[in-house]
């Protein structure tokens, strides 16, 4: 698959062939490389800074785009079967609590509308922040002058944070949604404005961002921006940095039609799903805040205890026994340990193979491009 590559930064719009998605001009790098002298050693540091997130969107961000795959589309909350794998600690672990956080973000779309919103949100992932940070920060080396990477210096970072703020109070629903989680996401890893979780607040950040336009759209980035966080780094994010977002969307593309058309094909992933919403909504009884809270920790935690289901719902013993029926007769009721409890290993285990299948697509793309460059 090829994307646009122009020579300039004048903006362009290209069809993708295989995916007819417009893409804006886009060989443009994505920010600047500074060298300072190291006030230690003396030695050259090479910061990157990303461009203020409203460039990178006008420069590179495509408008929303026709899609023809629907999983979803009727549920849009069928989404959240990918919560777990949009949570992936080290590339493998599932940290449930990211995952509680990207489907309240995902669900009620709060707005970041101030620093102290962001820094706030960093705080809830970890305790240590209490500001932007004021240190250099840096991967792959025990010291600066040994990293692969060092990210944006903190003398920028107010800057770079106030404009962030003004673009996402802004109307953004004008991007295709992937791209545009996609492209948050990119800003917010390398501005790395924290000491610490970032990773993790740059998904929640992307997800959020990304939904305002299109939730389903941004649910894929958000779960490639996690299973995919090795390749980024090491593969598809140097050369973003130096030569434009082309090869990153059109990965973040090919990994969201690959999932969802792998989603749709599973009819079986579908009906499961709607039984186990349909009797937590039944449950809540018209409380939207009261089932979107219990459909996120079903899908964070892997299922659900029917006895806090029946507690938190005020159900009755004969309403709370129909509700353990109906996910008994729809395989979805799991009681080996010692409490019944609606499991949905099977949706899990279904929707797994999807985002591999995803992966995979990816990742041929890039074999088949790095055999196609002279």
């Amino acid at each position: 698959m090829r994307g646009l590559r122009s020579g300039d930064a004048a903006e362009n719009t290209a069809q993708d062939g295989d995916l007819g998605l417009p893409w804006r001009a886009a060989s443009v790098p994505m920010g600047r490389h500074d060298s300072v002298p190291s006030a230690i050693t003396g030695a050259p540091l090479t910061y990157f800074t990303p461009s203020p997130l409203g460039e990178l969107l006008e420069r590179h961000a495509p408008p929303p785009s026709a899609r023809s795959f629907g999983f979803g589309a009727s549920a849009a909350d069928h989404c959240l079967i990918l919560l777990r794998s949009a949570s992936l600690s080290g590339g493998r672990v599932v940290d449930v609590e990211q995952a509680r956080r990207l489907g309240g973000s995902w669900l009620q779309l709060p707005a970041f509308a101030s620093l102290g919103s962001l820094v706030a949100l960093a705080r809830s992932i970890s305790p240590r922040v209490a500001g932007l940070r004021e240190e250099i920060s840096f991967v792959g080396g025990a010291t600066a002058s040994q990293a692969k990477h060092i990210f944006a210096p903190a003398s920028a970072l107010p800057g770079l944070t106030a404009e962030l703020v003004q673009t996402l109070s802004a109307e953004t629903s004008g991007y295709d949604g992937a791209a545009l989680a996609a492209l948050v996401g990119f800003w917010a890893v390398h501005a790395h404005p924290f000491v610490d979780g970032n990773g993790r607040w740059s998904r929640t950040l992307a997800l959020s961002a990304g939904a305002r336009s299109d939730a389903r759209a941004a649910m894929a980035a958000a779960v490639f921006l996690s299973v995919e966080n090795q390749l980024l780094c090491e593969r598809i994010w140097p050369g973003a940095r130096r030569s434009g977002a082309v090869r990153y969307l059109d990965a973040v593309a090919v990994f969201e039609r690959a999932l969802f058309e792998r989603l749709d094909a599973m009819p079986r992933l579908s009906a499961l799903l709607s039984e186990a919403h349909a009797t937590v909504r039944a449950a809540a009884r018209g409380s939207k805040r009261l089932s979107d809270g219990l459909l996120v920790q079903l899908h964070a935690e892997g299922g659900l205890a029917l006895s806090e289901l029946a507690a938190r719902c005020g159900l009755s013993a004969r309403v709370a026994a129909g509700a353990a029926q109906r996910m008994r007769d729809a395989g979805l009721l799991d009681g080996r340990r010692g409490a019944e409890r609606i499991d949905i290993a099977e949706p899990l285990a279904l929707a797994a193979t999807a985002v591999a299948a995803a992966s995979a697509a990816v990742r041929t793309t890039i074999q088949q491009e790095s055999r196609n460059e002279p």
